[in-house]
Order: C-alpha cells, then sequence, then structure tokens
C-alpha cells in the first residue's frame, strides 16, 4: 500500500484554490505470488485536511493464473459505474455501463 498526493489547482481557474489530491493503492497477491486485487482509490482533499468526496475507484480482480477477472470502475465526479467480466484466457465477457443521477425534489 502506497499513497501519493499531489498539490492541484482547481480547474474552475481560481487563483487562490488549491486542493489536495491523495490517490491510495492497495495491491494483495496470491499465496503463488501472483497478484489477486488491485484497488485504487482517488480522492479530493480539502485545504483544511478534511476529504471533500471521492473521484474515483478503481477495483481490479485476477485469477490465480494472474489474468485479468473482472474490473470495476466508479467515476464518482460523474456518477457513472463501469463493470467488466473476463474470461479466464482474458477476453472480455460481459460489460454493464450505469449512469446514476441525483433527484432534485422541492423544496418547501
Amino acid at each position: 500500500m502506497y499513497k501519493k498526493t499531489k498539490r492541484i489547482q482547481s480547474k474552475k481557474f481560481q487563483l487562490h484554490e488549491f486542493y489536495l489530491r491523495q490517490e491510495d493503492k492497495h495491491k494483495y497477491f496470491f499465496p503463488n505470488g501472483k497478484l489477486s486485487t488491485e484497488v485504487t482509490r482517488i480522492t479530493k482533499k480539502g485545504t483544511y485536511g478534511k476529504y471533500c468526496y471521492e473521484i474515483k475507484f478503481e477495483q481490479k480482480e485476477y485469477y490465480k493464473n494472474g489474468k485479468l477477472k473482472s474490473k470495476e470502475v466508479n467515476l464518482c465526479d460523474c456518477y457513472k459505474v463501469k463493470k467488466y467480466q473476463y474470461d479466464e484466457r482474458g477476453k472480455r465477457i460481459s460489460f454493464e455501463f450505469t449512469k446514476n443521477r441525483w433527484i432534485r425534489r422541492k423544496m418547501d
């Protein structure tokens, strides 16, 4: 596991607005030494150290022979979820894409 933090200026081109982008990667291995699961989480940290929100979450699972088994990508800015499934040879079997939207409610 390692963490990488960058200081990035906001995309809205506001002069004095900076935030920290933190990237956490976790890797888990099988007893034979091959990669089992890889998790990447990118979060935006505010100026006072609080986590504002999660930008991206990606999880990959592997077979014991080292081929990719499944992949899930959550793009939290756009409310998109992409799910991929692979067979033991590494060919893609299925792909699922969902887009979630916030439901607007009227304020009384």
